[in-house]
């Protein structure tokens, strides 16, 4: 049987969090993720530069707040402005993936959608990192699922989310491709510990890949009410009331 292959994966950035676990050196003004932490440049810069080894410029898409516009613009000079989807306000990642989502879905009808978390992580195994990313776009388009890529854990966190996994439906290219059961985020200790004892749990890192209509499907489906929001927004995308409808409908999401 031939697989199908996405026509055209686009990535998203999301990075319009505050930082605010890293106070003082993390601030609302500059979170972490814009700052030069570990190395000579900051988190999101890596970040860019190690998602352009993998994918072309304008496939390459921001999520961020109005507010690291300037940020933004002297970090990820190589993105075009168009691909910068900016929040009017900050409303967390229901709003900045609702409004992701809707943005892709209108410019890329068949489009299959990488959710990046990591603007504020360090990979070092990049390769097998973008690899990962492309085998999870393939698998979310082929089967019309949403697709985790998470890492086996190497001490009892309590400050990430855990991924319960089922059985292992196959193992393709050097992964295994297994069922998903469930989220537990940010359990405490002892709970982190039974976890960490078992096989049955990864980190959850926050990649994964989906089509936007899926996604936009779940905010139909389980908030009614803010997809009704999104789905007017999404009806002024690309028109001169853009800006404003934005502006006006984009803060009454939870």
């Amino acid at each position: 049987m031939a697989t199908k292959s996405p026509r055209q994966i686009k990535v998203v950035i999301f990075c319009g969090g505050k930082g605010t676990r890293m106070w003082p050196i993390s601030t609302i003004g500059h979170p972490k993720q814009f700052d030069a932490i570990l190395g000579h440049t900051s988190f999101f810069r890596q970040t860019i530069e190690r998602v352009l080894k993998g994918f072309p410029s304008e496939d390459i898409f921001i999520s961020t707040g109005e507010d690291f516009r300037e940020i933004i613009k002297k970090q990820a000079v190589e993105i075009p402005s168009e691909n910068i989807i900016y929040e009017p306000e900050m409303r967390d990642n229901l709003g900045a993936v609702g409004l992701s989502a809707a943005t892709i879905k209108h410019r890329f009808q068949d489009a299959v959608m990488i959710l990046l978390w990591g603007a504020d992580h360090m990979v070092k195994k990049e390769e097998a990192f973008l690899k990962a990313l492309k085998k999870a776009a393939q698998l979310a388009y082929e089967k019309e699922v949403i697709v985790h890529i998470d890492m086996k854990p190497t001490y009892p966190s309590v400050h990430q989310g855990w991924i319960e996994v089922g059985k292992k439906i196959r193992s393709e290219d050097g992964y295994d491709i297994c069922e998903f059961i469930r989220q537990v985020e940010k359990p405490d200790l002892l709970t982190a510990r039974k976890f960490f004892a078992s096989e049955n749990y990864l980190i959850h890192s926050g990649y994964m890949a989906a089509r936007p209509e899926l996604l936009l499907s779940f905010y139909k489906k389980y908030s009614p009410k803010n997809y009704r929001i999104i789905e007017k927004i999404s009806r002024f995308l690309g028109t001169k009331q853009e800006k404003k409808t934005l502006a006006e409908e984009y803060p009454k999401i939870e």
